[in-house]
């Protein structure tokens, strides 16, 4: 192992960074040492003994600098100590923010974006600066990578309407991929401090703030009259259903809906497959977006009498899915063939739990639409993809 005085050099400032001197600023007599014959033993062997007086004198030059002071026993180096108010400018030699000067600048760049919707953030990140804990998981060592996902984050918790992955990062960070760089940690810190619900998915988490992969879009079919600026639509002429754009949802006008069923199916395959009688059937397509809640709601405002129904996989995604719908638009959705009695009548397509699985389902027992059905499926360790069940009717 060669030795080398940058690596000791370096060993120190990590340990001065861990100590109480560093975090606390005491004024008890700590010192920052290491020891030769402990520390770094190759010190002392023959076969390096060039290699250890290369390390004497560049360590002396270290002690010139007033960077550390050296002891000796009977002419080898027995202990190398920091001056701990050198830290700083040793850290510099080496290329090297010290933690505590970069904690400091990132305090200090946190408070910049007080107030503009992510303090909860904020405060956390504080929190641990001024406790001494590890904030790797939630800020990144590069600063300018740090305010990117600040104002990101600012951007996407202020998102009144939907936009593509790509725009959005034109808009906020001048470049279409440079969302790409911070969006793990972006959909992390969402989850942690922003998120009423338990998406599973990266996509889910962005859309339900408005960030989609794809430009918004609906999928209907079944029956019903629609007047788009000047078009008349019949939505029972196109069969395998009609897709419409935001732009198209913000100009609808509803002439009538003669079914007495407004159903919204959660995968794509089960929505060309469904043919459920007197029923409008909309693509939902996993958690909602702006487009598809703005659509619900034009229609329960006009026909609240009509009766609500959501079909979904029977399980924890399903009914979180369901919960994401009621909550965001108002409508008292019911779950359709999400029951028990799919359960037992599908049973060889059912899959076994995930503790995951287990976990999430726990958390929604408690409501009373789904108690009976998560009941069972935690003591029968079963879930049920909603393709298993073919016929809708």
């Amino acid at each position: 192992m060669k030795l080398k005085a940058e690596d000791i050099l370096e060993k120190l400032i990590e340990k001065f960074e861990r100590s109480k001197l560093s975090k606390e600023g005491s004024s008890r007599n700590l010192r920052i040492l290491l020891y030769a014959d402990r520390d770094f033993p190759d010190y002392f062997r023959m076969d390096h003994y060039q290699e250890s007086r290369i390390l004497d004198d560049d360590l002396k030059q270290y002690e010139a600098r007033g960077w550390v002071r050296l002891t000796w026993d009977d002419g080898l180096l027995n202990t190398v100590e920091l001056i701990t108010d050198q830290a700083e400018t040793a850290a510099r030699f080496l290329h090297r923010p010290i933690r505590s000067v970069h904690n400091k600048n990132l305090y200090d760049l946190l408070q910049r974006y007080e107030g503009q919707g992510i303090d909860l953030y904020l405060q956390e990140v504080e929190h641990r600066l001024t406790s001494f804990r590890g904030v790797s998981a939630l800020t990144f060592d590069d600063p300018h990578l740090q305010e990117d996902l600040l104002k990101t984050l600012c951007a996407i918790i202020n998102l009144s309407s939907d936009i593509s992955e790509r725009v959005f990062s034109v808009r906020v960070l001048g470049n279409s991929k440079a969302f790409e760089r911070i969006r793990t940690k972006i959909v992390h810190i969402l989850r942690q401090f922003f998120s009423a619900e338990d998406e599973e998915t990266t996509e889910d988490v962005l859309a339900q703030f408005h960030v989609l992969k794809n430009p918004g879009h609906l999928m209907i079919k079944g029956h019903g009259r629609l007047m788009v600026g000047s078009s008349i639509i019949q939505i029972e002429d196109f069969q395998e259903g009609l897709t419409l754009t935001s732009a198209d949802i913000e100009n609808i006008i509803f002439e009538t809906i003669p079914t007495s069923c407004i159903m919204t199916v959660e995968n794509l395959t089960s929505f060309y497959n469904c043919s459920k009688q007197d029923t409008l059937i909309l693509y939902l397509g996993g958690y909602h977006n702006t487009v598809r809640r703005t659509f619900l709601q034009k229609i329960y405002e006009l026909f609240p009498e009509k009766k609500y129904l959501h079909f979904g996989d029977i399980d924890a995604g399903g009914f979180y899915i369901l919960e994401h719908l009621k909550t965001k638009t108002g409508i008292p959705f019911s779950p359709y063939r999400m029951g028990v009695e799919e359960l037992r009548t599908h049973e060889k397509y059912t899959i076994p739990l995930t503790q995951n699985d287990r976990i999430r389902l726990e958390k929604l027992i408690s409501i009373p639409d789904y108690s009976n059905t998560i009941q069972y499926m935690l003591e029968h360790n079963v879930k049920l993809e909603q393709e298993a069940l073919i016929e809708c009717l």
